[in-house]
Formats: C-alpha cells, sequence, structure tokens
C-alpha cells in the first residue's frame, strides 16, 4: 500500500502498514541461526491483543 512503511536493511525489507506503527515502538527484532536455519524474534512491548467476541452457537 501507498502509506505503508518500508525499511530496507542489508538482508530484509520490512513493510509495516501504517496504521501498526505505533504498536512497533520500541520494538526488538533479532534473527538467531540456528541448525535448522534460524529463528526470528519479534518482541513489541505496545502491541495490543486483539478484541476477539464469544461465538454463541
Amino acid at each position: 500500500m501507498p502509506d505503508d512503511l518500508i525499511i530496507n536493511l542489508e538482508s530484509i525489507n520490512i513493510n509495516i502498514e501504517k496504521r501498526s506503527v505505533p504498536f512497533l515502538k520500541d520494538c526488538v527484532v533479532n534473527f538467531d541461526n540456528d541448525t535448522f536455519g534460524g529463528q526470528l524474534t519479534i518482541k513489541a512491548p505496545n502491541a495490543r491483543i486483539p478484541n476477539i467476541s464469544l461465538i454463541v452457537l
């Protein structure tokens, strides 16, 4: 989308939806190599839990 935030790094490009940017304040992204390739970890302390309604059958 034209309003997305695009971050171009050496090994990866990151596209972030504009409305998600405030939730990524103080976010830390880490990649650790392991025997299976690697693991990407994202810690976003300002991320919110989505509001999920109880479905009544």
